[in-house]
């Protein structure tokens, strides 16, 4: 099998524990966070996943009580390197369940959301993945319009139906077999404040650049300009981004700016110390020039 795809050998997960008489008994769910340098966030995260039949943390080179937090939380804690979609498959290789549910350490369960998701897939045994909505916010802020929202996700996965290709940034689990949709709304506190949300688009752009150098593409300085003009006019008028008002505005004119430092860094070259390794393994870009955090229906 290529290092690309995983799927964890079938004799290492548990199913669901038998009623009497062979009937199976209620889905089992691990919950697993890919983590770096996230001490301060994994107790609020791991707390919202309280009710798992297992928690895994896998802790991708972390500088400091990553680790520690993740084992007073009562989580297991697998140590990993590499691409985000190589933890994810790391993940998927160490659980012990048969369902997996994917959790960044910047997100949280709302109450009732591991019951409400074992009833539905124990209605739909034929599952293999579940959609869960993932409400990003600015600061404490939820953003519902601009291209943000709704983003649903495919976070709940079958473990011996699932993989995860190999990708730089937008990586996600594919499944064989149907996927279902839950009424479950992650809630994703992306960017701490507004210096933080320019911070990661100035290196997604960065990198997003870099990769454009590397495929021999030099946007012309027009294209540029045409391209950041059309994103403000989509995030803030098109999917309503003034409709959350100041926020609304910084969001699309920060994503017009990084659509512009894609450009003038893809020409001239992206300053070194913003391709440095990012101190959380969500921070890549990708294989086509494009930002990791994209509104998720915004795509050039």
């Amino acid at each position: 099998m290529s290092d690309a795809w995983s799927r964890p050998p079938d004799g290492r997960r548990a199913s669901g524990a038998a009623a009497e008489g062979g009937a199976p008994g209620p889905p089992r769910i691990t919950v697993a966070v890919v983590a770096r340098n996230a001490a301060p966030l994994l107790p609020a995260c791991l707390a919202s996943a309280r009710g798992a039949d297992a928690v895994l943390v896998v802790d991708h080179a972390s500088e400091d009580a990553t680790a520690a937090c993740a084992r007073a939380a009562g989580a297991r804690v697998v140590a990993g390197e590499g691409s985000l979609a190589a933890l994810r498959r790391l993940a998927l290789a160490h659980t012990s369940t048969d369902w997996l549910l994917f959790l960044d350490a910047d997100e949280r369960l709302p109450p009732g959301a591991l019951d409400a998701l074992r009833a539905l897939i124990a209605g739909r045994r034929d599952a293999a993945g579940v959609e869960l909505s993932i409400r990003s916010h600015l600061a404490d802020r939820p953003l519902r319009f601009g291209g943000y929202a709704p983003a649903w996700r495919l976070r709940l996965v079958r473990v011996g139906a699932a993989r995860v290709r190999e990708r730089r940034v937008h990586e996600h689990a594919e499944v064989d077999g149907p996927v279902l949709r839950s009424t479950v709304r992650v809630a994703h506190f992306g960017y701490r404040d507004r210096r933080h949300a320019a911070d990661k688009l100035r290196r997604y752009a960065a990198l997003a650049a870099a990769d454009l150098r590397s495929a021999g593409r030099r946007p012309s300085w027009l294209e540029g300009l045409g391209r950041a003009a059309w994103r403000w006019w989509t995030v803030a008028v098109v999917r309503g981004g003034l409709l959350m008002g100041r926020d609304g505005l910084f969001l699309a004119t920060l994503q017009a700016r990084a659509v512009w430092w894609r450009t003038r860094w893809a020409r001239q070259g992206p300053p070194a110390a913003l391709l440095a390794s990012p101190a959380d393994p969500h921070g890549g870009g990708s294989m086509h020039g494009g930002f990791a955090h994209d509104p998720p229906r915004l795509r050039d």
